[in-house]
């Protein structure tokens, strides 16, 4: 989650950028075609709205790019960023099924908070550094 929270938000590759606002434009010629504040209408803005949310990459995504640009210079920056991923669908794991086995908590938690220091203090010297 802390990663999560340093992570900027960043838009799709344009050619996915285009197909979404192509299937927008196909929802809003639906929405004339229905009655307004019908299931179907609700339904239609609602998917319209979520359409516009994945015009940023996912937070998955986003993680991943963090840390690779923090650790740019670092010859695992990869590794750590795939690391990164692989910590971030263990929290995905642990928050929709609600729980993982010790073992692997406690393993994932231990590396999470290393790869976070390791990101942060990287962060905190390009700041000082004024870069």
């Amino acid at each position: 989650m802390s990663l999560e929270a340093l992570a900027i938000g960043t838009c799709k590759a344009p050619l996915a950028l285009e197909l979404l606002a192509k299937w927008s434009s196909e929802v809003e010629a639906l929405l004339k075609s229905v009655p307004p504040n019908s299931g179907d209408a609700v339904s239609l803005e609602a998917l319209n709205r979520e359409l516009l949310f994945r015009r940023e990459d996912s937070v998955r995504s986003q993680v991943r790019k963090l840390v690779l640009s923090a650790l740019l210079l670092d010859a695992d920056a990869n590794d750590m960023a795939r690391a990164a991923v692989d910590l971030y669908d263990l929290r995905s794991k642990l928050v929709h099924d609600g729980a993982l086995d010790a073992r692997t908590l406690d393993v994932a938690t231990s590396e999470a908070k290393s790869l976070v220091h390791r990101v942060l203090l990287i962060r905190f010297q390009r700041v000082t550094q004024g870069e």
